[in-house]
């Protein structure tokens, strides 16, 4: 409603009644023609004989006021007029009950159900019926979520931050105990992640039945035996060490220690078994893949797999060499710790040799195991195939397709297959015949020669191929190419090497 001027009530016109308590009707209103006698209580519309005062609010709304009790009359009921005159414009009760704002009951019901279920009474109780009804098939195992876990960085420090008065040294002794001071260090970090692979993922595979105990030997091999070894040099080296951290020799402790790892021709030969059962358990049982996340997102781990651990022993007796040949080079030649240090190199250069022996025939048969010879109708294995002992060199590369293919270079052939699924069994499907090595020829390809496909990108911008070799079969003078790209420019040269060197060999035994 639009407020009438004629209506308009100033405050000296309004005044209080004190025997009443209520509003004075200025007599200009009261006789309005068109106004009904107000002598008569049925003149009043039924809606205005409610005994509640109100008064005008801001925007047309009428808003009830609370009604002040009058100490001299406890039953008096008195009614407010703001605007006698706009009675003339209502002709029914109706019309005024369709002008109000109406609050549709949903909300209603919505916001006292919200007051109840807010309280702190009802949710207590919510709670316990929550618990009461859970049902138990339905606790299942939830996924693991990786904790907020901060990672500290492995310290490694230098010689030099270790002693003082580094005046008294010259360059080449700094230099000498720095290379014999990170074979220490070295046996420290081994000695920290045989301790973490016991201790953590060892012993309690064992203890909860992942793994069957010939699936646990099989993953770990002897690799408990390796951490009494390490810490007995990682002891025999610090013993060395005088008051003022310098290492005289380290020479004759190295010979008379290496004899000792002979456990590791062992260890390493089951490499190959291992990474294959450790493949197919990460890809069949969810169980086993969940301790290993677990395993890796703590602390301990160091983001580490299970895998890097296991394969830490054998890089490190492959870092054995170098590292004394750096400590060689450091020493004086008069100084006495150089002979022992030469028989050091040579006894672990040998087993290494024995190692890498070892190792390739577990590889070459692991690998013979997964073979699928597709283009054989009973997937029978060529001669060259079964009389491989050792597996020389193995990798990914691709094809001008930009397909990816692996790679197997054995001591009799050259096998080029790729991954596939065969009865829910992964295999390696070998689709065209392996090339013996006798009948095997190289080619260095330059960058830029051949033209790389596979992709509407790659097929319409031209893209040249890099790190290309060639592999040549050469049989009753019929030729045979494939052309292969690498991942690299060293993984180039590697694969090249690898087979000039096996034909190179064959080459010769065939002339003895």
């Amino acid at each position: 409603w639009s407020r009438p001027e004629a209506c308009q009530i100033s405050n000296n016109d309004r005044t209080m009644s004190s025997e009443r308590g209520s509003m004075t009707t200025p007599a200009a209103l009261t006789h309005s023609p068109s106004m009904p006698e107000l002598g008569s209580a049925s003149a009043l519309p039924d809606e205005f004989k409610t005994p509640v005062t109100k008064r005008w609010r801001r925007f047309g709304r009428l808003r009830r006021r609370k009604k002040v009790a009058d100490p001299a009359s406890d039953n008096a009921d008195t009614v407010s007029l703001c605007s006698i005159s706009s009675l003339a414009s209502i002709s029914s009760v109706s019309s005024i009950r369709s002008m109000k704002i109406k609050t549709p009951l949903s909300k209603v019901t919505a916001h006292f159900a919200h007051l109840i279920a807010s309280s702190p009474p009802i949710r207590a109780l919510k709670r316990t019926f929550e618990d009461d009804s859970v049902n138990p098939s339905k606790k299942a195992y939830k996924s693991y979520r990786s904790p907020e876990v901060k990672y500290k960085p492995r310290e490694k420090k230098f010689w030099v931050e270790t002693v003082e008065n580094l005046e008294n040294f010259s360059k080449s002794d700094i230099r000498r105990q720095e290379a014999i001071h990170e074979l220490i260090t070295t046996e420290e970090l081994m000695r920290d992640d045989l301790k973490i692979v016991l201790e953590c993922m060892f012993h309690p595979l064992e203890k909860i039945t992942l793994l069957t105990p010939s699936e646990h030997s099989k993953l770990f091999g002897c690799i408990d035996t390796l951490l009494p070894l390490h810490e007995e040099l990682l002891q025999k080296l610090k013993g060395e060490r005088s008051k003022n951290g310098v290492v005289e020799s380290v020479g004759q402790i190295l010979l008379d220690w290496f004899p000792k790892l002979r456990c590791m021709v062992g260890y390493c030969s089951n490499l190959s078994r291992a990474k294959s059962l450790y493949d197919h358990k990460k890809q069949t049982d969810s169980t086993f893949v969940d301790f290993l996340d677990r395993c890796r997102l703590s602390s301990f781990s160091h983001r580490l797999e299970l895998w890097d651990f296991l394969d830490a022993p054998r890089s490190l007796l492959m870092k054995y060499p170098l590292v004394i040949d750096e400590i060689k080079h450091r020493t004086p030649k008069d100084h006495p710790d150089l002979y022992y240090l030469e028989a050091a190199y040579h006894s672990i250069q040998e087993l290494i040799d024995e190692v890498d022996h070892r190792a390739g025939e577990g590889g070459c048969e692991e690998i013979k195991r997964q073979l699928y010879f597709c283009y054989s109708d009973n997937n029978e294995m060529c001669r060259a195939v079964v009389n491989s002992r050792l597996l020389i060199y193995s990798g990914t590369v691709k094809n001008t397709k930009g397909s990816k293919l692996n790679i197997y270079l054995l001591d009799k052939a050259l096998i080029v297959a790729r991954r596939a699924t065969r009865n829910d069994t992964k295999v390696f499907q070998v689709s065209k015949e392996p090339i013996p090595v006798d009948q095997l020829l190289v080619e260095d390809v330059n960058d830029g020669e051949v033209r790389q496909g596979g992709s509407i990108r790659t097929t319409l911008n031209r893209t040249q191929a890099k790190h290309v070799f060639r592999v040549i079969r050469h049989h009753d003078d019929v030729w045979e190419s494939q052309t292969l790209l690498a991942n690299s420019e060293h993984d180039k040269k590697a694969w090249l090497g690898a087979l000039k060197t096996v034909m190179t060999k064959s080459r010769s035994e065939s002339l003895v």
